[in-house]
This record gives C-alpha cells, sequence and structure tokens, in this order.
C-alpha cells in the first residue's frame, strides 16, 4: 500500500481517504486503524513513542525521543528541545504525557515534560520555587504542583 501526504492550508481536519480498485483486508485494516485513531484510540496509547517528527526553521526530520532533553509549549504550539535546538512537534503535551516511557519523562508543569536522563540538577531557591537543570543548559521552571513527583522520581532513582 502506498501511504502519501498532501497538505492544504484549505484543510479544516484531518482526512484520510484510500482509494483502491476493491476493498481487500488490507484496507479494511487500514480503515479500522483510522477509525479508531478518530474515535478512541486510548487503547493504542501505551505503546511508548521512540521516535517523533519534528521541523526546524521548515527542516523536517525524526528525532530519537531518548535525545530529547525536554518539550515545551509556547504560543500555543509544542516544542521538543534536541540537541540545543528548539524543534515543532505536532503532538500535544497532553498526548506526549500518555505516549512517552514514564519512567524516563515527567510532567513538571502545565506546559513542560522533562527527560528524567537529562537532569543535571533540581534546584530551589528562598522565594520557594523550583528549576530542572538539564545536561544541554537549559532550565525548565517546575511547578509547586509537580514537585512531590519530581522527589519521588529523584528518590525512586537512588
Amino acid at each position: 500500500m502506498k501511504v502519501s501526504f498532501q497538505q492544504s492550508n484549505a484543510a479544516i481536519e484531518p482526512i484520510a481517504l484510500i482509494i483502491a480498485q476493491e476493498r481487500t483486508q488490507e484496507v479494511e485494516t487500514a480503515l479500522h486503524i483510522l477509525k479508531e485513531l478518530s474515535t478512541d484510540s486510548s487503547h493504542l496509547l501505551h505503546i511508548p513513542l521512540d521516535m517523533i517528527s519534528g521541523t526546524y526553521h521548515s527542516h523536517g526530520s525524526v528525532l530519537p525521543v531518548s535525545s530529547i532533553t525536554y518539550f515545551y509549549a509556547s504560543h500555543k504550539k509544542i516544542f521538543a528541545r534536541h540537541n540545543r535546538q528548539d524543534w515543532q512537534v505536532n503532538l500535544t503535551l497532553k498526548m506526549l504525557d500518555t505516549k512517552l516511557d514514564s519512567q524516563q519523562f515527567v510532567r513538571v508543569s502545565n506546559s513542560a515534560i522533562i527527560n528524567m536522563h537529562a537532569l543535571v540538577r533540581f534546584d530551589a531557591n528562598l522565594a520557594g520555587s523550583y528549576a530542572a537543570r538539564l545536561r544541554d543548559g537549559s532550565q525548565v521552571k517546575v511547578s509547586s504542583r509537580y514537585v512531590n513527583v519530581i522527589k519521588s522520581r529523584l528518590i525512586s532513582h537512588l
């Protein structure tokens, strides 16, 4: 089966169209998968995400998830920090939160998910704010709501 993508600025939502001479088992399987994705794909979300596609200055590439230091939201877009570059990705943080390996990635705020393997230091200041320092020099604010989650993950890794 050939697969292609066509971008259209006129599209309001994605449309999947299968063109075939007949309705074969391969077509039925593809239709079933697409129908599941468009309705309730929660049962598919337990499959860990190993690779993710991203765009950096109009250049698209597939990135290994393990090399991403963190994901974050900015201006209603989602970015992956990879090799000190911010790649735009087409998944929401909520989707990433469910698809990423929970042993490796942890939510630290409503707008960020960090790679625990990239964590160098967890800082707290006298004002009561927290930050995660990552191996690429990035500093990510940790919301007080998520501090106990990070602390328990750090303790469990000792």
